[in-house]
């Protein structure tokens, strides 16, 4: 997977971060709103993807560049985490390490206690960040979107000019071998 989405490769319009959301078209819809009305705010220049899976992406054979993915999901379904970890399993271990890649749940807080800890468990499991909000709620987006973006300016040292790798990704490397 690595060759399908080029990290840092050179993007037209000026664009400063490449975003991939991956979920229903729905989630996906809403979260873009809120990272484009973030962006706005911050006068970034933000690109984003979307799509459904991750194989869409492959059987198309886009030439994308992406620097963060989210994966979005409704706890109020189970399969959506299962499809989530499909996903997760495809993409290149690189988002995993550096900590480009994240999970949100678009429902807010759940009361489905098991669905939670399934979640955090997978979360754990790839060592990925684990971000809720209530999409529904316009105010609740944006405040994603500027979360999103923070934590992106972070990894990609968008506001000191080195790159974020967080100390235990490299644990996982030495886990792998």
């Amino acid at each position: 997977m690595a060759e399908i989405f080029k990290s840092g490769t050179f993007r037209k319009n000026g664009c400063m971060i490449a975003f991939m959301i991956v979920g229903s078209a729905n989630l996906c819809r809403k979260i873009s709103e809120g990272l484009h009305q973030s962006a706005k705010e911050k006068k970034w220049h933000i690109c984003i993807h979307q799509c459904e899976s991750i194989t869409d992406v492959i059987k198309a054979n886009l030439d994308i560049s992406v620097d963060y993915i989210i994966f979005a999901f409704d706890l109020r379904a189970t399969y959506s985490l299962l499809e989530v970890e499909a996903n997760i399993a495809i993409i290149d271990e690189y988002y995993i390490i550096s900590g480009s890649a994240c999970l949100v749940n678009c429902n807010g807080i759940s009361n489905v206690m098991e669905l939670i800890h399934k979640s955090k468990k997978l979360c754990h499991k790839y060592n990925i960040r684990f971000l809720s909000a209530n999409i529904s709620n316009t105010q609740a987006c944006v405040s994603l979107g500027t979360r999103i973006l923070n934590i992106t300016e972070g990894i990609l040292g968008l506001n000191s000019g080195i790159p974020v790798i967080e100390p235990f990704a490299s644990t996982i490397r030495l886990q792998k071998k």
